[in-house]
């Protein structure tokens, strides 16, 4: 959302041909094969060119969907959908107390919105946000799964890139990307986006992301509507009118949002390790 769809993941699933421990946005970049490994380099330096390439031609092709006011509008529902099911989400509980039918309910419920922004991130944002939605239901989260946290503990191998450890981890770091978006965005009247979503995307997801993954994200993030093709993907007149949407979905997504994060802080050893601890821009 707002620049806060996920894009690094979805760019490894075209050029990594094999998944690494701690896959989406974790990989170590390094292969057995000695040849291999001696023409990833230049492989990544390609991919980084060509994605620089792709994004200045799509910048202007990636056009938001058309203004609805009110909300009505799909992007705007899609929030709100989103925010309800949150609402119900974080109960009780010794592990996260998220129930995982709400929780993946709450995550599939943005795909409206991302697809408001555009073809480019709205394939983004359905490659990664679905692709752990769909193996976390895979590995079994779904209705009468009262706590995510019971399944991750079941998972036999933590590490793998389509397990239950590993989507779980990176269905929340998309949310908090997201909401990392939106708190930017509501700083100021004139917040940037695309350094509003940059800012955001090196705060939350980047950590865990190779050197080379960090540079493709910034780029894919240049792609991100501006302040006023933004509140229009949102069918609202002004940012004023937006904002109360944003901060209500901030709201009701936060306890289960630090609720995830809290168990993996609480368990280092089946999380994907941070690999960069930079704060700039630039970095």
């Amino acid at each position: 959302m707002a620049g806060g769809a996920p894009t690094a993941a979805a760019l490894r699933r075209r050029t990594n041909g094999s998944p690494a421990k701690h896959g989406n946005g974790a990989t170590n970049g390094s292969h057995k094969n000695g040849k291999t490994g001696k023409t990833a380099p230049r492989r990544r330096g390609l991919v980084i060119a060509g994605v620089a390439i792709i994004t200045v031609l799509l910048r202007g092709l990636n056009t938001p969907g058309a203004a609805i006011y009110g909300k009505n509008n799909k992007a705007t529902a899609a929030l709100l959908r989103s925010a309800k099911a949150f609402r119900g989400a974080k109960r009780r509980g010794p592990l996260t107390g998220v129930d995982a039918e709400l929780l993946l309910q709450a995550s599939q419920a943005l795909i409206p919105a991302f697809d408001s922004y555009g073809p480019l991130l709205s394939r983004a944002a359905r490659a990664d946000l679905t692709g752990n939605v769909r193996k976390l239901r895979k590995a079994g989260m779904g209705p009468g799964v009262r706590d995510v946290g019971t399944v991750v503990l079941d998972d036999p191998d933590y590490t793998h890139v389509h397990g239950p450890t590993m989507a779980l981890f990176w269905l929340n770091r998309i949310l908090q990307q997201v909401a990392a978006t939106f708190e930017e965005l509501l700083k100021t009247d004139a917040a940037d986006v695309v350094k509003s979503a940059t800012k955001a995307y090196l705060r939350t997801t980047a950590p865990y992301n190779l050197a080379w993954q960090r540079r493709v994200g910034k780029l894919l993030l240049k792609v991100t509507p501006n302040r006023e093709n933004l509140i229009r993907c949102y069918g609202q007149p002004d940012f004023a009118h937006l904002a109360p949407v944003f901060e209500q979905w901030l709201r009701d997504s936060r306890a289960t949002r630090e609720a995830i994060d809290e168990f993996y802080r609480q368990r280092p050893a089946i999380a994907p390790k941070v690999r960069w601890k930079g704060k700039s821009l630039g970095n």
